[in-house]
């Protein structure tokens, strides 16, 4: 059983500021190549959800596959795909921005196995709800400077 979200991560494109691409669907065109870290949520969302498949991998996988920069900056993609609190940073350096809605949604959530019952179930719920409402999670994404 898992909990209500504590968090969302969005995932967006992140384009040059001279790029042809207004909009998401733009990207999803023959010969487009996304940037993307090897076996993350983005990568696994977008093999599913784009038509026209082609991707440049990042160098690290999974976990610390957070964001596809170095992949991007050596132009090994016309757009990237990036959590939004990274590529908020990254196109503060500028040439870069964010098109202007997310391509995805992650809901982060906890979860407890049906065999632990519902007591176990409700006590993560409770859990959760009372680190949303006194300000630990907020608190813990402003002290690892998440937005």
């Amino acid at each position: 059983m898992f909990t209500k979200p504590y968090v969302l991560i969005e995932g967006c494109y992140l384009v040059r500021d001279a790029s042809r691409f207004k909009t998401n669907e733009d990207v999803d065109q023959p010969s487009v190549i996304v940037a993307v870290g090897k076996a993350s949520a983005y990568d696994l969302f977008l093999t599913r959800e784009l038509r026209h498949d082609h991707r440049a991998h990042s160098d690290v996988t999974g976990r610390r596959a957070k964001f596809s920069r170095p992949t991007y900056r050596r132009g090994r993609g016309h757009q990237a795909a990036a959590r939004e609190d990274v590529a908020q940073k990254t196109t503060s350096a500028g040439g870069l921005c964010l098109l202007d809605k997310r391509f995805m949604v992650i809901r982060q959530t906890m979860r407890v196995p049906r065999s632990r019952g519902e007591a176990a179930a409700a006590y993560l719920t409770d859990f959760v709800e009372e680190m949303k409402s006194s300000g630990f999670v907020a608190a813990s994404l402003e002290r690892h400077h998440i937005e």
